[in-house]
């Protein structure tokens, strides 16, 4: 057994959000006519309203938008029976109307209003904030036995770009979709409210309205916090599931930063780890996700390239020269052994179905293969140079080429191997033809280390080659059997037509591309890909929070299912933060920060096939107004309220296009600097300076540079 940490449990976070689902009502826009700051509506408590209400009293637990709330360090007023719970609300429940047209509403009283960036943040005035708003009374109305609904808000606020007020207005905020919600229903301590039905965690996706309830900062179809309420009665508002929804939601203790990994144990267990400037840590979790561990030190490095044995068991991995075998539990890392050892710097490490391991690394300016059998028989080849693996380009052989990839930092999953002991490596990146003008994206490579000529060791794949004519930086690949996929992380609402898949299948040694580069529908920013045993894949997207599955060889997406609020940021490192499971569960790591911490901690979510009668789910609870939120501890000192920039910007996670081919955004100084380093030249010879010096006499801050350095050189 392992070792019960207190975490958060949500049984059904998220449901399908299928395509073609119609909505109940059409989209309101709120006039903005009659509004303005007179109205009182957030800052005084309504009028012959209800402002507490008993612990027992039938609730909806929904805490809006979890990235909006910590950005604005939560609300400032909460009237009419509304209370916080750690970083949600709890709504409390009013009536249930029947529709004419057969629809059903349950509405829910309270109010709660944000008003931040004040003249005077110590003492909030309506009219002197930049950002001011309010919403109050939800209701969601359903069609019973379709599973669609609708969540409407009376809305009241500013926006911030044009400084018009509008409302208050009830408009529709968010789609909901009960088709793959989980469900209880039964009889209280309440003898007077006889049966209640309960929901926990359906998703919800902003309108048009909705979104521009939050100024626009974010986008149509963009998450809103999952709903979880209860109500009187036996209303069935579920549909006809059919697919992947997310079952359990579990928090861990360690840090979303950095290259992370989410892996499958012989005994089944899940091995989560994710490193950030040096510092590497793991956590072991048991497949329902019931019980995880506490987090505790792992000795790979930065780039998490470890890999699981799948006859032993152990956990493989490399380091500083050195392959390394140890058994994992919920205590930790075991005592390591050395395997074997490989020359120069790695820059990506993989391992067969067969059970052996592959090294690709840099000795100097020579690029070695190291093979490894699970016994530690090591095999070093030499693999040709660079110029003579693209010959038909006639590169100029300048440092940028990168045939090879870097020894600053990278992805951990930029090489796979193949089910006959060869190799496909990943690493787009511009390669310059001779005449120093002309570039093209870098065709993967395959890599069979066992041919005994050095020229016929690696070569591109030229079946690939239509989708990699232009630079996407397309860094990751996975394969499963004979099929595989690659893909870049990036591609926002600003950028989407920068969000690169491509699928292809590898077959008695040879190569086909079945579709790509994409994008597909709208698919952007991917955090993780898997396959599933019917052979398509499923691909976790943080742009509309939404889980994929996919037909690779036409590209079609066939089925959507919603992730839930927790899906920020998850499109970044070049990692990949998806496992499909022995028993075709599919995992998704995500991140959440609890509300006594201001760091972003890791969470997974499980997703099961839910099909129709199998949504009714006993541990679902019953959601009062005395109900706590997990982590419901709010910080000892709130964030200072923040000052607005001079010209109006998105206060969270919409973040502005690159305009660049690269995942990664340089923010500093250092990583500024480093880039006009590199475009001026000679990065090969200052850069190995760089990395000799600082490993020698200052690992940590070597590592901390050599991943700034990955951040600012990558075009």
């Amino acid at each position: 057994m392992l070792p019960v940490k207190k975490f958060a449990l949500l049984t059904g976070l998220s449901l399908a959000l299928t395509t073609g689902a119609p909505l109940l009502a059409p989209t309101v826009i709120m006039p903005a006519a009659y509004a303005d700051q007179t109205e009182t509506i957030g800052i005084t408590p309504t009028d012959g309203v209800n402002q507490v209400y008993d612990a027992d009293h039938l609730a909806l637990e929904w805490g809006i938008r979890s990235s909006f709330n910590n950005y604005v360090g939560g609300s400032t007023h909460i009237f009419d029976g509304a209370k916080a719970s750690g970083k949600s609300y709890l709504w409390p429940y009013l009536g249930t109307d029947k529709n004419e047209d057969g629809s059903v509403s349950i509405n829910y009283g309270g109010t709660v209003n944000f008003m931040k960036y004040c003249t005077d943040p110590e003492d909030p005035q309506r009219g002197a904030c930049q950002l001011d708003l309010t919403l109050s009374n939800p209701t969601i109305k359903t069609m019973p036995g379709t599973g669609k609904g609708m969540l409407s808000v009376v809305v009241h606020t500013i926006d911030y770009a044009t400084k018009q007020w509008s409302g208050p207005e009830r408009i529709d905020f968010a789609v909901v979709d009960f088709d793959a919600g989980r469900f209880n229903q039964g009889k209280t301590a309440d003898a007077e409210l006889g049966e209640v039905t309960s929901w926990r965690g359906v998703a919800g996706a902003l309108t048009a309205a909705g979104n521009q309830a939050f100024s626009n900062f974010y986008a149509e179809h963009g998450f809103v916090n999952s709903l979880s309420f209860s109500y009187p009665g036996r209303d069935a508002l579920e549909g006809t599931p059919d697919g992947y929804t997310v079952s359990t939601v579990a928090d861990t203790t360690i840090d979303f930063n950095g290259a992370k990994k989410i892996l499958q144990l012989k005994d089944g267990n899940l091995f989560v780890v994710t490193s950030d400037w040096g510092t590497t840590k793991g956590v072991v979790a048991s497949p329902d996700l019931r019980t995880i561990s506490e987090g505790f030190d792992v000795p790979f490095d930065s780039s998490n390239n470890v890999v699981v044995d799948t006859s032993s068991g152990d956990v493989i991995w490399i380091k500083d020269g050195t392959v390394y075998a140890a058994p994992v539990s919920s205590a930790g890392v075991g005592a390591a052994r050395e395997l074997a050892s490989y020359p120069g710097t790695a820059t990506a490490f993989a391992s067969t179905p067969a059970g052996t391991y592959g090294i690709l690394s840099l000795d100097g300016s020579d690029a070695k293969f190291t093979t490894v059998t699970s016994s530690g028989e090591a095999t070093t080849v030499d693999l040709p140079k660079s110029t003579d693996v693209y010959v038909k380009y006639k590169l100029n052989g300048n440092y940028w080429d990168q045939v090879y990839g870097t020894t600053f930092g990278g992805s951990n999953i930029g090489m796979q191997g193949l089910n006959d002991g060869t190799f496909i490596f990943v690493y787009d990146h511009n390669l310059t033809y001779g005449d120093g003008e002309a570039k093209r994206g870098a065709t993967p490579l395959h890599i069979s280390p066992a041919k005994e000529s050095v020229a016929e060791r690696v070569s591109p794949i030229e079946a690939f080659e239509p989708a990699f004519e232009t630079n996407n930086s397309i860094r990751s690949v996975v394969v499963d059997d004979n099929r595989i996929v690659m893909y870049n992380q990036y591609g926002t609402a600003y950028e989407k037509n920068n969000s690169r898949i491509v699928f292809g299948h590898y077959a008695d040694g040879k190569f086909t591309l079945d579709a790509g580069p994409g994008p597909f529908g709208d698919i952007a920013q991917v955090a993780g890909v898997g396959f599933l045993e019917d052979g398509n894949a499923v691909i976790a997207a943080q742009e509309n929070s939404t889980l994929y599955t996919v037909d690779p060889s036409t590209g079609t997406v066939v089925a959507k299912a919603a992730l839930g609020d927790r899906m920020k940021d998850t499109a970044k490192h070049e990692s990949n933060t998806v496992l499909v499971g022995k028993d075709a569960s599919v995992y998704v790591l995500d991140t959440f920060v609890p509300p006594n911490s201001y760091d972003d901690l890791t969470g997974i979510k499980r997703l099961v096939v839910t099909k129709p009668g199998e949504q009714k789910d006993a541990s679902v609870p019953v959601v009062t107004m005395g109900d706590t939120v997990e982590w419901d501890n709010p910080p000892a000192e709130p964030p200072a309220d923040p000052k607005p920039p001079a010209d109006p910007k998105p206060p969270v996670d919409k973040e502005p296009p690159t305009g660049g081919s690269s995942s990664a955004t340089p923010g500093s100084i250092w990583e500024k600097l480093l880039g006009v380093v590199a475009i001026a030249g000679g990065l090969a010879t200052i850069f190995g300076l760089i990395s000799t010096v600082l490993k020698t006499f200052a690992p940590d801050l070597h590592t901390k540079v050599a991943a700034m350095i990955a951040a600012a050189t990558k075009r």
